[in-house]
């Protein structure tokens, strides 16, 4: 099985294309979406964002970097509310539930698609539950590896893993990370190297740091600050071109794995029933802070990639990758423990 996630939006999903927009075309989305979801006010209230892992995080930094400037737009103060724990499920199930009011919104990347295909008993169903309101771009994932364990490359880890026990962690069970990694390390270079579940990137990187633990397998988002400190060593990033934060870190086909790129988008859904005047107005306000420069320098230095998808574009793309997720899934075997 040959299996690549790049670009994120024009890969792996048959003749599907999304409509990918960069920073320089946001306004155009923004002059697109109907001017009716301005002619009302917001609703009254705070706007929660529901992030489903521990802060330090791509969903996290996302919301927190939104909720600085959609209180001005929206007219709305705004709380970002960290529930962590089985994949992102409980802040899934948190946000399906909730009244469709536009106050309750969901911050999330595609493991939230992954995991549904993976667990049976996630207790929720994506299109079903939710709506699929805005992603805001995506960033490269990155294999690093704590400082003690004697390997400065992905090649050297594979020839180390053949001769001693290894672990590597990931944001959980069935999720994007662990399906790809589980498939690059057995299937592909036929090693085995153990899985442990975390409830987010922050306490697996915190653990690779402290030698707890020898592997992660997270968002670079995450990672860069640690990895530019030295308290952490980047093996190789998951998207099919280097990437600009960290220039000396070689690409999944430099490093001898070619056609396994994969990367990490984050998105914002809503209650399914929320009404399509408030969606679109959540999404105009986001789109407004995405823009300002200040935004884009804070994404960019972490190395996130501001490339924007909205409206019926992102429910195709997210229909699209749940019938990808659950092929995946099947080909794999893994499930979600």
């Amino acid at each position: 099985m040959n299996i690549s996630f790049w670009p994120p939006r024009l890969i792996c999903f048959g003749s599907f294309v999304g409509d990918v927009l960069s920073a320089g075309l946001i306004f155009g989305v923004l002059s697109i979406l109907p001017c009716s979801a301005q002619e009302q006010p917001y609703p009254t209230g705070p706007v929660r964002f529901i992030v489903g892992a521990p802060p330090g995080g791509p969903i996290d930094v996302a919301a927190r970097l939104l909720a600085q400037y959609i209180p001005a737009i929206l007219k709305q103060p705004t709380i970002v509310e960290n529930k962590p724990g089985a994949g992102g499920i409980v802040a899934t199930r948190t946000v399906a539930t909730a009244t469709p009011d536009g106050l309750t919104v969901l911050s999330a990347a595609n493991s939230l698609l992954a995991t549904e295909k993976a667990n049976s008993e996630a207790g929720y169903y994506v299109e079903r539950d939710l709506l699929p309101v805005l992603s805001i771009g995506w960033t490269p994932n990155v294999i690093v590896a704590a400082p003690a364990l004697s390997v400065s490359s992905l090649k050297q880890l594979i020839e180390f893993a053949r001769q001693h026990d290894l672990n590597y962690g990931t944001l959980g069970s069935g999720t994007t990370t662990h399906l790809m990694t589980e498939y690059l390390f057995r299937d592909v270079a036929h090693v085995n190297i153990q899985h442990v579940a975390y409830p987010g990137s922050a306490p697996a990187l915190q653990a690779v740091a402290g030698n707890q633990l020898d592997l992660a397998i997270v968002a670079m988002i995450a990672a860069v600050p640690l990895i530019q400190a030295h308290q952490i060593k980047a093996l190789a990033v998951t998207s099919n071109r280097r990437v600009a934060s960290l220039p000396d870190v070689p690409t999944l086909a430099e490093a001898g794995y070619p056609g396994n790129d994969y990367v990490t988008w984050v998105g914002f859904f809503m209650p399914s029933a929320t009404p399509e005047r408030i969606s679109h107005s959540f999404a105009r306000a986001a789109l407004q802070a995405i823009a300002t420069d200040e935004v884009h320098e804070k994404l960019g230095a972490l190395g996130f990639e501001v490339e924007t998808t909205s409206g019926e574009q992102f429910k195709e793309q997210v229909s699209a990758e749940l019938d990808h997720w659950g092929k995946v899934v099947a080909q794999t075997g893994i499930k979600a423990e």
